[in-house]
C-alpha cells in the first residue's frame, strides 16, 4: 500500500451505558485484525504512523481529535482515508440523529453529547478532508449496521447512515447489513461475520486479475460471501480505490485449483464416434424462459442503487418485456404494493397505472381458495391493444392464505404468454428460493428454480439436467469440513476414540442441506459426486490438519458419511483405493465409512433379480473390507428405513443411534434393547455410539453411562464440531469425570 494511506481503525466491545449498549464479544478484536492486516507488509504495507488503531477506553472528545488529526490535519488531495467502527449504533436525542457508542458515556439518554454523531462524522471529518478517496466501513454489532434506527429500543424511519453522505465522488460507504437486519457477531469466526469476509476479501480472497483488492472487488467478494440474512450494503462510488495488494501464496494458490479438479470418475465413456442426440423433451420449448430470466438477473444483480426486491422485479419485467411489474398484499381489511418494479415512467403516472389495473381485478383478490386453486401457477386477462397488437395482465399466486400476496405483471405480449404454465411457475418458484424477493443469491435462485421443475414436472431436457449438475458442483466444492469428536468415556480418564468429518457451508457454518437434498432429488450422478467429494476433501482436510496440530502423533480413526447405493461405483473404490494405497493419507483400518439409515438399501443394476438386495450390498461391503481394510458404521440408527433385522444381517462394526431418540418419551428402553442385541446376537459390533447428545437430550450423561452401558457418545454438550482436531482440553475430560462419578 502506498505511503499515502492513512485511517483510524475503531472497535468497542466495553460501555458504561451498559443497560443501553451491551457488552460485544468481537469488536475490539475485529478493530485489531483489520488493523494488523493494514501493515503486515505482506498485504496492506501500509506505513504504522499512517494508521491509528483506537479500542480503548476513551471520550468523545478524545476520539474526535484522532479522528480529525488522521483523516483530517495535514491530508493531500492524493490520499485515501479509511474510517472503520465496529461497535454499537443507536439513534438519541429529540431529533432522533445516529450516533456510534462511545465507551465512556454513561447514559446515552439523558446527555447532550451521547456518542461520536454521524452527523459530526460527515461535516467535520468526511467533508473537511482533502483526501481525494474516503473509505467509511461500518460493523454495527447490536443494532444492525445500516438499520432502522432505533431509539431505546423502538424503531425510527432514519438509517445510522444516509446517502448523501457519499454522494460525492470518490466516497465509499460499506455497511454490514441492510435495513431491519440485524448485523451479527460469529463465535465461530471470532469476528462480526461481516469484519470477518472482510478481512478474508482484504486478505487476499478478493483479489483481482491484477493483483489488487480494489474496493469494487471487495464488495463483490463480501457481498458474494455474506448469510442470506444478513447481506452487506454500499453507498457511493466503490470506482477502483485500491486497498491492499496481498502476496499470492503460490502454493495455496495451487491447492485450491487443485480442489476444483475434482470430477466425478465415470464408469463408462462413449466415443467421439458414438454421439448422442437425446430425444426432444415436451417442455424443453418453455425452458428457454428461465433461462432469459437468469440472465436479466444476473444484469440487475450488480446494480447497488436500488433494493433487492425492486431489482427482481426489473428482471421479470425486462424478460417479459412488460409495462409495469407489482406484488400486491391483500390483508383482511387492507390492501397495499409491496415492491413495484421501476418502469421507467415518472411515479405519479405509474401509481395510476397501478390503481386502474388493481380496479380492473379486484375481484380476484377475493376470490375463495377453491377458485384460485385451479389456476395456482397463474391467470392472464386480456388488457387491450396496443400499437395494433393484444396484450394481457399476468397474475400469479404466490400466497393462497391471508393475508394474500400476488404477482402483477401488467403489458404481456401474446407471444409471451407461449410459455404458459411455466412462466407461473418459474415466477413462483423465484419468490420462494429469493425469500419472497428479499435476497438474491444467484446460484441458490437458479438452483431454487431448477430443483422445483423437476419436482413439480418430473422429467426435464437433459441440457436442463446437465446444467443443474454443473451448478451442484460449483456450490458442492465450496464445502469446507468440520470434526466432532466421538468421545469414550471413562470414569477416570476420558478421552477422544474417533472423529466424525462433517460437510459445512462456508455461508452458513451448517451442514450443507440444499446439496444433499439435491443429490436425492436429481439421482445417482449427483449423490455419487456429493461422496466422492466429501470422501477426498474429510480425508485430507483432515490429515492436513492432525499434521498442523499433532504432528508425530499416531492419527485417531475418521468415519466418512456415504450414501449406501455410492458403495455400487467404481469410481468410489477406485477413490479409496488411490487415497489408502497410493497417497497413503491413511491406513484403510483407520477409515469408518457411515452409512445412514435415512436412504434405503436399492438395488444395483448389475444384481440379479433373484437376490436379495441386502445380500448383495453385504458383499459389497465385504469387498470393501477385504480389499482396503475399511470398516463401516450404520448412522442415524433408529429413523427412517432402520430395522433390527438389517442391523442383525449386515453384521457392521459400528452402530450410531440417531440423536431423535433421545428426544423421545422413553430413551432409554430403546437404547438398552439396541445394546442387548449387539451384545447377544452374531452382530458383535465394536461399538455402540450415541451422537447428538446435547442440553435437550432426556437422559443424562450419568444414566447413558450406568443405565444405559454406553461408552461411546458425541454431542455438543462434549464439543461441538470445528476445524481443530486437538484432544478435549482438561476442562471438559474433568467435568465428564465429575458427572459420571455421580
Amino acid at each position: 500500500m502506498p505511503s499515502d494511506f492513512y485511517g483510524v481503525i475503531i472497535g468497542f466491545n466495553n460501555y458504561k451505558a451498559v443497560n443501553n449498549l451491551p457488552r460485544l464479544q468481537y469488536a475490539e478484536n475485529d478493530a485489531t485484525s483489520l488493523y494488523n492486516l493494514l501493515i503486515d507488509p505482506n498485504i496492506g504495507g501500509c506505513l504504522e504512523d499512517n494508521l491509528k488503531l483506537i479500542t480503548d477506553e476513551i471520550s468523545t472528545k478524545e476520539l474526535k481529535v484522532a479522528l480529525f488529526e488522521n483523516i483530517v490535519q495535514d491530508r493531500k488531495e492524493n490520499d485515501t482515508v479509511l474510517v472503520y467502527y465496529s461497535g454499537h449504533g443507536f439513534f438519541a436525542g429529540p431529533d432522533e440523529k445516529a450516533y456510534f457508542g462511545v465507551p465512556t458515556v454513561e447514559n446515552v439518554i439523558t446527555t447532550d453529547d451521547p456518542g461520536l454523531g454521524m452527523d459530526y462524522l460527515y461535516k467535520e471529518i468526511f467533508l473537511k478532508t482533502r483526501a481525494r478517496s474516503v473509505i467509511f466501513f461500518l460493523d454495527c454489532c447490536y443494532s444492525g449496521a445500516f438499520i432502522l434506527g432505533h431509539k431505546i429500543g423502538r424503531k425510527t424511519n432514519r438509517y445510522l447512515v444516509e446517502d448523501r453522505f457519499f454522494s460525492r465522488e470518490g466516497r465509499v460507504a460499506f455497511v454490514s447489513s441492510s435495513k431491519d437486519v440485524q448485523s451479527r457477531e460469529s463465535k465461530s469466526f471470532q469476528h462480526g461475520v461481516f469484519t470477518f469476509n472482510l478481512l478474508n476479501g482484504l486478505g487476499g480472497k478478493a483479489i483481482d486479475p491484477r493483483g489488487d483488492v480494489t474496493m469494487s472487488s471487495l464488495i463483490a467478494y463480501v457481498e458474494g460471501m455474506s448469510p442470506h440474512d444478513q447481506l452487506p450494503m454500499m453507498y457511493g462510488n466503490a470506482s477502483k480505490i485500491i486497498i491492499t495488494h496481498p502476496k499470492v501464496n503460490r502454493s495455496y494458490a495451487l491447492k485450491i485449483a487443485s480442489h476444483k479438479d475434482i470430477n466425478i470418475q465415470t464408469e463408462h465413456k462413449l466415443s467421439a464416434e458414438f454421439p448422442i442426440h437425446p430425444l426432444r423433451n415436451p417442455i424443453e420449448a418453455h425452458v428457454e424462459y428461465i433461462e432469459l430470466l437468469t440472465k436479466k438477473l444476473e444484469q440487475v444483480a450488480q446494480d447497488s442503487k436500488i433494493d433487492t426486491g425492486t431489482k427482481m422485479l426489473n428482471a421479470i419485467q425486462s424478460s417479459l418485456g412488460s409495462d409495469l411489474v407489482f406484488i400486491q398484499r391483500i390483508g383482511e381489511k387492507e390492501s397495499f404494493t409491496r415492491v413495484q418494479s421501476d418502469s421507467g415512467i415518472a411515479s405519479d403516472i405509474a401509481d395510476i397505472y397501478r390503481e386502474n389495473i388493481l380496479n380492473e381485478i379486484k375481484p380476484f383478490f377475493f376470490a375463495s381458495k377453491a377458485q384460485l386453486m385451479p389456476g395456482k401457477f397463474g391467470v392472464s386477462q386480456p388488457l387491450g391493444n396496443y400499437k395494433g397488437k393484444p396484450k394481457n395482465i399476468v397474475i400469479v399466486p404466490l400466497l393462497f392464505e391471508l393475508p394474500r400476496e400476488f404477482l402483477i405483471i401488467s403489458g404481456v405480449s401474446q407471444e409471451k404468454l407461449k410459455y404458459g404454465e411455466i412462466l407461473g411457475h418459474t415466477l413462483l418458484s423465484l419468490y420462494h428460493s429469493s425469500r419472497e424477493f428479499t435476497s438474491l443469491n444467484l446460484l441458490k435462485v437458479e438452483m431454487g428454480l431448477l430443483d422445483d421443475l423437476k419436482k413439480d414436472f418430473g422429467q426435464v431436457p437433459y441440457s436442463l439436467y446437465k446444467h443443474r449438475f454443473d451448478k451442484f458442483k460449483e456450490h458442492l466444492h465450496k464445502i469446507k469440513f468440520a470434526f466432532e469428536p466421538i468421545v469414550c468415556l471413562r470414569k477416570n480418564r476420558p478421552f477422544v476414540d474417533s472423529w466424525e468429518a462433517l460437510a459445512r457451508d462456508p455461508e452458513t457454518n451448517r451442514a450443507p442441506f440444499d446439496l444433499f437434498l439435491a443429490s436425492e432429488l436429481w439421482g445417482r450422478e449427483f449423490s455419487t459426486e456429493l461422496d466422492l467429494y466429501c470422501l477426498r476433501g474429510a480425508i485430507s482436510t483432515y490429515v492436513s490438519k492432525w499434521d498442523e496440530e499433532r504432528p508425530g502423533q499416531k492419527l485417531d480413526n475418521l468415519s466418512v458419511n456415504v450414501y449406501p447405493e455410492t458403495l455400487y461405483r467404481k469410481s468410489y473404490q477406485n477413490a479409496i483405493k488411490h487415497i489408502v494405497e497410493e497417497q497413503e493419507l491413511i491406513m484403510g483400518e483407520q477409515l469408518i465409512l457411515e452409512l445412514s439409515e435415512k436412504k434405503p438399501i436399492v438395488r444395483n443394476d448389475n444384481t440379479p433379480i433373484n437376490i436379495d438386495p441386502v445380500d448383495a450390498f453385504m458383499e459389497i461391503m465385504h469387498e470393501y473390507s477385504d480389499k482396503f481394510n475399511v470398516g463401516f458404521s450404520i448412522d442415524d440408527f433408529g429413523v427412517e428405513h432402520s430395522s433390527i433385522a438389517r442391523l442383525a444381517r449386515l453384521q457392521l462394526d459400528h452402530v450410531k443411534i440417531d440423536r431423535d431418540i433421545l428426544h423421545h418419551q422413553f430413551p432409554a428402553s430403546t437404547i438398552k434393547y439396541v445394546m442387548n442385541l449387539v451384545s447377544q446376537s452374531h452382530l458383535h459390533a465394536k461399538k455402540v455410539i450415541v451422537e447428538g447428545f446435547d442440553e435437550d437430550s432426556n437422559l443424562s450423561l450419568p444414566e447413558l453411562f450406568k443405565d444405559c452401558k454406553i461408552k461411546y457418545i458425541q454431542g455438543h454438550l462434549i464439543r461441538r464440531a470445528s476445524e481443530s482436531v486437538l484432544d478435549l482440553d482438561q476442562s471438559t475430560k474433568d467435568l465428564i469425570v465429575s458427572l459420571l462419578s455421580t
